[in-house]
């Protein structure tokens, strides 16, 4: 645990650290936090990204994913626990990776946008408990980076999954 590259998180008072990684007491009350986390994520997507222009989505995912990773690298070193489960913010983060370019305009309905973020949701969260392939050894790089990228990969496979789906409901 290091702070290489994300030095400026360590000027971050560890209240604010340790309130952005966990989410204030979600990640640490509550049962199962990282499925509480992408529960947070699904409404940053939906109140957030959702209606964002494709340019600004990416633009602002990067960025954010970017001080994510400064946030929970600080976290650990915080907390002095390599990826901690009830630092959330990750998840949180990773859930918009999910639905990037799934919906055309006017392509969903509400009821059926809805049928399709909770099926983002559950193949999310299949592949961030499960960890196969190489988001297992994504998470073994350490630090914010590692604590940030499994999820963002498991994110990433779930909107390929989507995209097929999609694909081959709507012709």
């Amino acid at each position: 645990m290091n702070r290489k590259n994300f030095y400026w998180a360590a000027y971050i008072p560890r209240a604010i650290i340790i309130n952005l990684s966990t989410f204030g007491p979600v990640g640490t009350l509550l049962k199962a936090p990282g499925t509480w986390g992408s529960v947070l994520g699904l409404f940053l997507y939906v109140f957030f990204f959702k209606e964002l222009p494709n340019w600004a989505y990416i633009s602002t995912l990067l960025v954010g994913t970017y001080l994510t990773m400064g946030i929970c690298n600080e976290a650990e070193i915080r907390f002095n626990t390599k990826d901690p489960g009830f630092v959330i913010l990750d998840e949180i983060i990773a859930i918009p990776f999910c639905f990037i370019f799934l919906f055309p305009e006017g392509s969903e309905s509400s009821y059926t946008l809805w049928v399709w973020l909770l099926l983002g949701f559950i193949l999310f969260r299949i592949l961030d408990i499960t960890k196969p392939w190489i988001i297992g050894r994504l998470q073994e790089i350490g630090g914010g980076f590692g604590v940030v990228i499994d999820d963002v990969v498991a994110a990433i496979f779930t909107n390929l999954v989507l995209q097929i789906l999609f694909w081959m409901t709507h012709g």
